[in-house]
C-alpha cells in the first residue's frame, strides 16, 4: 500500500511538472517572438523612386590668364527631361544638347562670365579674369634738339616705342612737368626756346593695371640767338668833279639772325 502511495504521488508531481514546464516554455516562446518577430521577418515597404535631379556644371581651364590668351570652357548637362533645351551667353552658333558634354576654345580679352542655362530653369556658370600685364618702359627712338628754319626759337623733338599692353604714355621734361598723358608716340616740346640747355626727359608707359618705371634721356637744346650782323654799303657818287666829294652809307641790321 505504501508502495503505490509513493508512485501516485510521483505521477502525480511528474504531471504537475511536465504541466509546469509546458506553460513555462510556451510562454518563453512568445515572448521571444515578440521581441525578435517584428526585426527577423519585417515587412517590405513599396517606395515609388524619386526622378533624378537634372543638373549642369561648368568650368574654365585656366580661369585666369593673360589677356589674348585662350580658356578652355567645358560643360555637362544630365537627367534632362525630354523637351528641355539648353544655351550659352558666349557663342551664338554653339549648340548645347542636353544630356551631353562639350568644350568649347576661347580667346580672352576680358573679364566675362560663361553661362549654360537649360530651359527647366537649371544653370551653372563660370567668371574667367583677364590678367592686363603693366606695361614695360619706353625707349627713346630719338632725341634731339634743333633750331627750325625762318624760326629764332629752338625745340627739342623726343619720340619713344610703343610697349605692349600700353593704353597711354606720360611724358615729363625736368624742370616743366608733365606733358599730359595719351595715345601718343613723340613731342616737339617748343617750351625750351633759346635756352641752350641740357634738358632731361622722362617717359613711362601705363594702362589700367599701373604704370612702367621712368625711361629717360638728355637731349641738347641749341641756342638759335646769334649776335646782330651788320653790313655796310659805300657808294661813292663822286670824288672828283664840280662838286664836293658825296659818301654814302647804307647799314642793314638785324637784330636776331638764324644759324
Amino acid at each position: 500500500m505504501f508502495r503505490l502511495t509513493v508512485f501516485v504521488f510521483f505521477l502525480i508531481s511528474a504531471l504537475i511538472s511536465i504541466h509546469f514546464f509546458k506553460d513555462l516554455t510556451q510562454t518563453f516562446i512568445k515572448e521571444t517572438y515578440a521581441q525578435h518577430a517584428p526585426y527577423a521577418y519585417p515587412t517590405p515597404a513599396y517606395t515609388t523612386p524619386a526622378p533624378a535631379v537634372p543638373f549642369v556644371t561648368i568650368s574654365a581651364n585656366p580661369q585666369a590668364l593673360i589677356v589674348g590668351g585662350n580658356s578652355t570652357i567645358s560643360w555637362t548637362t544630365g537627367n534632362m527631361p525630354a523637351g528641355v533645351t539648353c544655351s550659352n551667353n558666349w557663342n551664338a552658333f554653339l549648340i548645347i544638347t542636353p544630356n551631353t558634354s562639350g568644350s568649347d576654345i576661347r580667346a580672352i580679352y576680358n573679364d566675362y562670365t560663361f553661362t549654360v542655362s537649360c530651359s527647366n530653369g537649371y544653370s551653372d556658370s563660370v567668371a574667367v579674369t583677364a590678367i592686363i600685364p603693366i606695361p614695360s618702359t619706353p625707349t627713346f627712338t630719338y632725341a634731339a634738339g634743333a633750331c627750325p628754319a625762318g624760326s629764332e626759337n629752338s625745340y627739342g623733338n623726343v619720340t619713344w616705342s610703343s610697349v605692349p599692353y600700353a593704353s597711354g604714355y606720360e611724358l615729363v621734361r625736368d624742370g616743366y612737368g608733365s606733358f599730359g598723358t595719351g595715345v601718343y608716340y613723340g613731342m616737339l616740346d617748343y617750351s625750351v626756346a633759346d635756352s641752350g640747355m641740357n634738358a632731361l626727359y622722362y617717359i613711362r608707359a601705363y594702362n589700367q593695371s599701373g604704370s612702367s618705371p621712368w625711361g629717360y634721356v638728355y637731349v641738347a637744346i641749341p641756342d638759335c640767338l646769334t649776335p646782330a650782323a651788320y653790313s655796310i654799303n659805300t657808294p661813292i657818287s663822286s670824288c672828283l668833279g664840280i662838286n664836293s666829294p658825296n659818301l654814302a652809307v647804307g647799314i642793314n641790321s638785324s637784330a636776331h639772325a638764324n644759324n
